[in-house]
């Protein structure tokens, strides 16, 4: 068993790359063994960005390693982005083996007065605009499509 080690960072945790630019703080607890680890505590967004296909400012962001049993982190993150007249907010919540993905749109109506479906805000945030009441179905079907595909190919495991 090894000895229980403390990671703490106080706004010095850096992560750049093409699609992050964070500062990060924590405050965890290592613990358990080499074949069989344990983490507890908690990692907080300071501040940062997420790119997927516009930046998206994180407002909110917390992992938490509440879990003593299985290493399955509780997400906390919250992010938006404006897409004119919208603000687009992207919420993450639930433990990292099955997050829910939540997106909103404010204001949540369209010109004409009619509320913008959870579809037509993916599309919004996929495309950069609502699709047209004639095309809703039509394009919420090929945006569905498209970040199904890219969700998917995220998680294939490539190698360089």
């Amino acid at each position: 068993m090894c000895s229980s080690d403390l990671i703490k960072a106080d706004e010095s945790i850096f992560i750049v790359n093409q699609n992050l630019d964070i500062v990060l703080s924590s405050n965890l607890q290592l613990s358990g063994s080499e074949i069989k680890p344990k983490l507890t505590g908690n990692i907080d967004v300071v501040r940062g960005k997420v790119v997927y296909r516009r930046n998206f400012k994180i407002v909110r962001g917390q992992i938490s390693f509440e879990d003593r049993v299985k290493n399955d982190p509780r997400l906390d993150i919250t992010a938006e982005t404006q897409i004119n007249p919208y603000v687009a907010t992207v919420t993450v919540s639930g433990n990292a083996s099955n997050p829910l993905v939540d997106i909103t749109v404010d204001p949540p109506t369209r010109e004409d007065g009619s509320l913008i479906s959870k579809l037509d805000a993916l599309v919004l945030v996929s495309q950069g605009r609502l699709p047209e009441i004639s095309e809703q179905a039509t394009d919420a079907r090929n945006a569905g499509l498209v970040e199904a595909v890219s969700l998917y190919a995220s998680q294939l495991p490539f190698r360089s």
